[in-house]
């Protein structure tokens, strides 16, 4: 069992996996490698009535356009012609929490793939494709950068596609207090295992090893959400490392970093 785990999710998204983690006797640091910022207000929010399905690619997509509607109607009610799809189970569920009691219908269901498959654009895809009627307008809301695969298919396959981006994600700057923390487990030998979500948050890793000139010791495992980071991560990595890949919900994040190696 690993004795040390390193957070780098953005903060909102640390608070309950740390939490288990440290009631199951884990040493925890929360080190958020990105920072999330939302876009500016005053572009205009396209209305859900306005489209036959919005997509929401993360739960931040989620939560800032969810709360730009209902600050311009705080009784807003979501449409029944507008279909929502997120990319994984996740946001799916964070949805569907947020919205209960703002719905057209008791039968409401999130699209999204199926749990016993990767959370990712192409799975989304693959669920969502036989769904559409032929030229459906559909919504993608998403971060300042990224999902372009899944709106480049959407177009290709005539779908009459709307981008609203709603956030940006940015390097976070780690404090003098958590490097210190960094170096005082380098010193005793054990950096832990890191949970790396992302190719962006993993390049921001990268830059604050170097600024901070955390020298040749690395992490000794790591936990991935996607098999496309596996390589990526593992030639970080210190020799002989593992990265396993794992769900992106609490659960599997938790048995992923608990797991023996």
């Amino acid at each position: 069992m690993v004795a040390r785990v390193v957070l780098t999710r953005p903060a909102p998204r640390q608070v309950a996996l740390k939490q288990a983690l440290e009631a199951f006797g884990i040493e925890v640091l929360a080190l958020p490698a990105l920072e999330i910022v939302a876009l500016d207000k005053a572009v205009r929010l396209p209305e859900p009535c306005e489209f036959d399905v919005a997509i929401f690619v993360s739960r931040t997509a989620w939560q800032v356009y969810w709360q730009a509607l209902r600050a311009q109607d705080p009784g807003f009610v979501w449409p029944a012609e507008c279909q929502i799809a997120s990319v994984g189970d996740s946001t799916a569920q964070a949805i569907e929490q947020d919205i209960r009691g703002a719905l057209f219908s008791d039968g409401f269901a999130v699209i999204t793939p199926a749990t016993d498959t990767m959370q990712d654009s192409e799975s989304l895809w693959l669920t969502l494709r036989d769904q559409l009627r032929p030229g459906a307008k559909v919504l993608l809301v998403r971060g300042e950068a990224g999902r372009d695969w899944l709106m480049q298919t959407l177009q290709v396959n005539g779908f009459d596609t709307h981008i609203h981006e709603n956030y940006r994600r940015q390097p976070a700057q780690w404090s003098e207090s958590e490097i210190g923390t960094l170096r005082q487990w380098q010193d005793a030998g054990s950096l832990g295992t890191w949970l790396v979500t992302s190719a962006q948050g993993f390049s921001a890793i990268e830059a604050q090893w170097l600024m901070h000139a955390m020298g040749s010791a690395r992490p000794q495992d790591a936990v991935v959400i996607h098999p496309r980071l596996q390589a990526l991560v593992a030639s970080w990595l210190s020799p002989h490392s593992s990265v396993r890949v794992a769900q992106p919900d609490d659960q599997s994040l938790f048995n992923a970093l608990t797991q023996q190696r």
